[in-house]
């Protein structure tokens, strides 16, 4: 005679493994959001944190400033474009691109636009665009490991801050 062994599992034990199942896929979407929250506030402060810096050395006769702000690692670079002139240097693998997000007075671009959360393109006040610009367009400033170093002039006579590497 053969025995079988047979597993009874009450309704009491299936209906709480599918609300376990169910608590851990909502923690997981609120933590992603919760992330993606994060990133967009990172941004949103990096972008005004460069203006109120632009604006300090815009006020004054002159200067020159190396500045590191943190920003997601997603980013890969800032770019700064002036979509009146064409592409040049290095800057044209991200032309194209970036392109899609000018519609008039944008001149800061984040690559790749999908990792922006919203803030693929803005515009930074007082900035020397064609000065900026003028080796390579766009001007872009690769990512390190969530750190961006900017370096911003003016000297004196100018009326705008000049960005470089």
């Amino acid at each position: 005679m053969k025995k079988r062994g047979q597993m009874k599992i009450s309704f009491g034990m299936i209906f709480s493994i599918i609300l376990i199942i169910i608590f851990l896929s909502f923690s997981f979407a609120a933590i992603k959001k919760f992330v993606s929250i994060s990133n967009s506030a990172k941004l949103a402060q990096f972008k005004d944190d460069f203006q109120e810096d632009m604006d300090r050395l815009w006020r004054g006769s002159r200067g020159n400033q190396s500045l590191e702000y943190n920003i997601p690692s997603k980013i890969t670079h800032v770019c700064f474009a002036d979509y009146t002139k064409g592409p040049g240097g290095d800057g044209e693998l991200y032309y194209d691109e970036m392109e899609r997000y000018f519609f008039e007075y944008e001149n800061m671009f984040i690559f790749p636009p999908e990792s922006a959360e919203g803030l693929e393109a803005t515009t930074i006040n007082h900035l020397n665009l064609d000065e900026t610009t003028r080796i390579t367009n766009p001007l872009c400033i690769e990512n390190k490991k969530g750190t961006i170093t900017l370096k911003i002039t003016k000297d004196y006579g100018e009326s705008l801050v000049t960005i470089s590497r």
